[in-house]
This record gives structure tokens, C-alpha cells and sequence, in this order.
């Protein structure tokens, strides 16, 4: 779940945006995107496939979020206790895996990449090492045995660094995705593609968002999340959360060519 603050009116409140919302959009970009470079990745779809569901396996959670003890704010997805983060992207990537080898492979490298990038956070505690490292060690193992189920097909075209391709494409539409969804943005952002180039974004009234160069296939692209308005404020525990009800709104995005 993304903790989103929205100001308005002299108020604070809080937006929390399910995190399958944020791969949906995730996902639309990456159908959209017109790169031979991702356009060739075998077998077709697949990839878009598992950029589009990355983040399934939070269902359950973005339903009934928990809060964090104590300072009693919703917990967003950079605050999750390990044990708890660890056993959704497992659901996540079981579920990636339904569309196939390289979908699981993809997921579940981008997930081991956001357990080892927070190793700080983790590697001196004794638990969160041991959750860690087991969740770590049985990853690689299936990711080999999906590679090499991917691999077998074509052996020529299916390799390690167009393995790596696809998980560079994942991990720029995630980030691009929660950029968009996070927080309101005021200010351009320059982010490298896969490529190599840089795209410029450029903010606009009402989430709308100028793109230069212009990537994708349509002439502009709208994307829809949603999310729960609740005030900003202490909430005791995930059943006082819940009982809170909150506001059900949408974010409509839309990205366009600069001029």
C-alpha cells in the first residue's frame, strides 16, 4: 500500500493507494511502449504480463493495511515488518509464475533486489537475517530452474542478458509508476530508460504529465488508480483503521508529448 498526503483546504489527509493499483499503471505503460528492445523479449506479452501483476500478491493487505505501532500512521509499502513484506512477494511471485517462466524469473529478481538493496536494514538482526537469507537462497534456486525453463525453448534469443533486459524494464516501470502515484509532483524528473536515454517528464495541471521523447504507441495515455481518503491522524490499531471508513476516490493520470 502506497501512504499518499494529499493538503487541500487547510487540511491533511491521507490517500492510501492499493499496490496493484500502482502496477496497473505499470503495466499500461509497458503495453504501450514501443522499443524493439523490449517489443522482441520472448515469448510476446509475457513481460508486460508480469510488469502489469508484479505486485498481486498484496491483495490481502492493501484490503485491511496494518498500522504501525507506534506512531499509529497506515503502514506504506517502505515500512512493512520483513517477515510480513517477505510473505507477499512470495504470493507475488506464485502468482507471476501462472504466465510463465519469464514472468517468474522477472519478479522474482525484482523482489530480491529490493531484499538486498535494504540489507542495512536487516543484516544485523539476527531474525530478519535468517528470514532474509532463506528468502534469498530459495529464490535463486527457482529462479535457475525458470530460467532454464525459459531458455530451453530458444536458446539463441533467450539468454542471461535478455533476462536482465526484462528485469530493467520491470524495474523502470515500477519506478516510474510510483513516482506518478506516491505524492503530487510540482517538479520535472529526468529518468534514464532502459535504453539508455533519459525521458523528461514535466508537470501540468490535474496529473497531467508532458513526456519527452515521446515512447509509446498511442497519442497519449491515461491511467486511473484508487484510493481511500481518510484524515491524517493516530490510528491504535488496523480495526480502528478500518473502522474509519474514509472517502473511495480515483487519480486520474494522463501523460502527453511535450511540445
Amino acid at each position: 500500500m502506497i501512504r499518499r498526503i494529499e493538503r487541500a483546504g487547510g487540511k491533511e489527509n491521507w490517500l492510501l493507494v492499493p499496490q496493484i493499483d500502482h502496477a496497473r499503471v505499470s503495466g499500461r505503460l509497458a503495453e504501450a511502449w514501443t522499443d524493439a528492445s523490449l517489443v522482441a523479449i520472448e515469448p510476446p506479452g509475457e513481460l508486460a504480463k508480469a510488469i502489469t501483476h508484479h505486485d498481486d500478491g498484496w491483495d490481502q493487505w492493501d484490503a485491511a493495511p496494518d498500522v504501525d505501532p507506534a506512531a499509529g500512521h497506515p503502514l506504506s509499502f517502505t515500512e512493512m515488518p520483513l517477515p510480513t513484506a517477505v510473505a507477499i512477494w512470495e504470493r507475488s511471485i506464485r502468482r507471476a509464475a501462472e504466465f510463465g517462466s519469464l514472468a517468474a524469473h522477472v519478479v522474482s529478481a525484482h523482489f530480491t533486489a529490493l531484499l538486498q538493496a535494504a540489507s542495512p536494514r536487516w543484516s544485523a538482526d539476527p531474525l530478519q537475517f535468517q528470514t532474509s537469507r532463506r528468502f534469498l537462497d530459495e529464490q535463486s534456486d527457482l529462479r535457475e530452474k525458470w530460467f532454464a525453463d525459459w531458455q530451453k525453448v530458444n536458446p539463441a534469443e533467450r539468454t542471461r542478458k535478455v533476462a536482465g533486459r526484462a528485469l530493467a524494464y520491470l524495474q523502470f516501470f515500477d519506478a516510474l509508476s510510483l513516482w506518478l502515484c506516491c505524492a503530487p509532483r510540482f517538479e520535472p524528473q529526468s529518468m534514464q530508460t532502459p535504453e539508455g536515454y533519459y525521458l523528461s517528464l514535466g508537470p501540468m495541471a490535474d496529473n497531467r504529465f508532458s513526456v519527452q521523447p515521446w515512447p509509446l504507441s498511442v497519442e497519449r495515455v491515461r491511467a486511473r488508480i484508487h484510493a481511500r481518503r481518510i484524515p491524517v491522524g493516530r490510528y491504535a490499531s488496523r480495526a480502528e483503521l478500518a473502522a474509519a471508513g474514509g472517502q473511495q476516490i480515483e487519480l486520474d493520470f494522463e501523460l502527453i508529448p511535450a511540445t
